[in-house]
Formats: structure tokens, sequence, C-alpha cells
């Protein structure tokens, strides 16, 4: 959530700390509905959104990892823990 943070505050939007507050800031959007630079959330249970990363396009994000990575939505890892999409606000 840092990660989506610092990016769009370069881009004017001031989003909150945390991936649940983001994903309450945002609205739902459906797959089909999908654009770059929506957000993706994911959940370990925990929190309603754990994780959250930035649809980049061809079912990619870009998030916070070890370093930060490029990783496939569609991965079974992702799949198994993904919550929803989400679209920001414009500036």
């Amino acid at each position: 959530s840092g990660f989506t943070m610092y990016v769009y505050n370069q881009l004017g939007i001031s989003l909150p700390h945390g991936a649940t507050p983001q994903l309450k800031y945002g609205t739902y959007v459906s797959r089909s509905e999908l654009q770059p630079g929506d957000l993706v959330f994911f959940s370990d249970g925990s929190y309603p959104a754990s994780h959250v990363g930035i649809y980049v396009g061809n079912n990619r994000m870009l998030h916070c990892g070890d370093p930060i990575q490029y990783s496939d939505i569609t991965s079974s890892y992702w799949q198994q823990h993904f919550y929803q999409f989400g679209r920001l606000p414009s500036p």
C-alpha cells in the first residue's frame, strides 16, 4: 500500500495508507472493465484487503514485492488470494 500511495501521489492522487483503506477509497470494477492504472486487491484472510497492486495490462500488475515486481494476476497464488478490482477517482 505504501507503493501505491507513492505512485498515485506522483499523479496528484492522495491515497490512505493500507490496502483496506485504499479499497474503500476507490470504486469496484469488474474484470471486463479492468484498465491499466486500476488497483488489484488481494486478501490473506486477516483483512478484507491485505495487498494491493497496480494493473498494467495483459493480466499483469506492478506491486511491492522484494523488490518491486511485475506479476501475473492469473497465476494460482494470486488467483487464490484475489479479492477485487478497484478504480480510483481522477485527479
